[in-house]
């Protein structure tokens, strides 16, 4: 640390445990290709980014977007953005939706799109991992630190490519490979690395 010039070790925070177990139990729909992006729905999330990137994806990849529901101005925008773009079959919002319907929504997609830029670390990226979800995630913030380079975007050509290639690619080994990620921050994990660190600096 460059400020008290003393070592530091981050400790990232843990996710739902009871998350954890149902992605282990879970299995995908090896037909059904869909792409699933939980925030807030706010205008500085850029979800704009969604129907921009279905209008890029074949036809047979669909999108759903769950998140909490700030001011309907900005979901009637995004849902003018998706008329415009003819990717009204393809994009679908959930606004306020129950935790019960995310989880089912994320057990049944393949990929996980992060829209925003400069996360710092986002964990509803790391629960979509734990549900088998493969993340595709702008390249900044926190997000390159625990997301493989090539799962990350730079622009929305980019993520437009690079979804429909994992699409493509797809297969249960890589649902699996976001699980063993997504179990570095698990509860158990985090409680092993806070008393390690405890120790470490306080025995």
């Amino acid at each position: 640390n460059s400020f008290s010039h003393k070592p530091v070790e981050v400790v990232y925070p843990p996710f739902a445990s009871y998350i954890s177990k149902i992605g282990k139990n879970n299995v995908k729909d090896t037909q059904e290709n869909l792409v699933v992006t939980t925030s807030r729905l706010d205008s500085n999330k850029l979800l704009e980014r969604i129907p921009q990137i279905a209008k890029q994806t074949d036809k047979n990849i669909h999108y759903a977007v769950i998140g909490r529901l700030y001011n309907q101005p900005i979901l009637n925008h995004l849902q003018a953005i998706v008329t415009k773009l003819g990717v009204e079959a393809r994009v679908k919002f959930y606004p306020n939706a129950s935790a019960t319907e995310k989880i089912r929504l994320l057990k049944h997609a393949k990929l996980y799109l992060h829209t925003m830029e400069g996360e710092h670390f986002g964990i509803s990226i790391v629960e979509a991992m734990a549900l088998g979800c493969v993340p595709i995630v702008h390249n900044s913030g926190g997000m390159k630190e625990f997301v493989p380079t090539q799962y990350r975007y730079e622009t929305v050509k980019d993520a437009s490519y690079k979804i429909s290639q994992e699409i493509a690619e797809w297969t249960p080994d890589k649902a699996e490979e976001a699980k063993t990620i997504a179990d570095r921050f698990s509860l158990a994990h985090f409680s092993e690395n806070f008393m390690r660190l405890y120790s470490k600096f306080f025995d």
